[in-house]
């Protein structure tokens, strides 16, 4: 079993994937994602697939400003009448979950279906679909892809990308 150091993409998330610069197929070449047309290369870090080598600006700033939050550079206000932004957090992602698991529980996902997760974060929704047999392309401009529960399934595939 892999460590989460040393993962590499999962093959159906690299033959999905197309160069940005030439839209040729990519190939894993170490710790790396490579076009064999142009030769533009991909970093991959613990798994996740990083295109954002020439992020626009507006994203740069976002990323900029997540971090800094992730620092405690700087703190986001508390919602009116809570007392603890960390717990307001976790409240209003476990209801988004339990939100998440009604409409899935309605509408189901056919197995084997590919589920994009635009804006994933950590990830925490993935698993909901991962359960379901579905196959989940998780992308996200942060860091935070790194932080995926289910890191090492094989029906995760992670992208850092605008």
């Amino acid at each position: 079993m892999s460590t989460a150091h040393d993962l590499q993409p999962p093959q159906w998330l690299v033959s999905t994937l197309q160069c940005t610069k030439c839209r040729h197929s990519l190939e894993v070449a170490a710790d790396r994602l490579r076009c064999a047309a142009c030769g533009a290369a991909f970093a991959v870090d613990r798994g996740v697939v990083n295109v954002l080598d020439e992020a626009h600006p507006a994203v740069e700033s976002e990323r900029k400003a997540v971090a800094a939050l992730d620092a405690g550079e700087v703190t986001l206000p508390v919602p009116p009448g809570d007392a603890d932004a960390e717990a307001a957090f976790h409240r209003h992602v476990t209801q988004s979950r339990r939100q998440l698991e009604d409409v899935l529980d309605q509408f189901p996902i056919p197995r084997g279906a590919l589920v994009v997760e635009l804006g994933a974060d950590s990830c925490w929704a993935s698993p909901l679909f991962l359960d379901r047999g579905c196959r989940v392309l998780a992308v996200d401009i942060t860091d935070h892809l790194h932080l995926a529960e289910a890191a090492d399934h094989l029906g995760l595939g992670r992208v850092q990308c605008d």
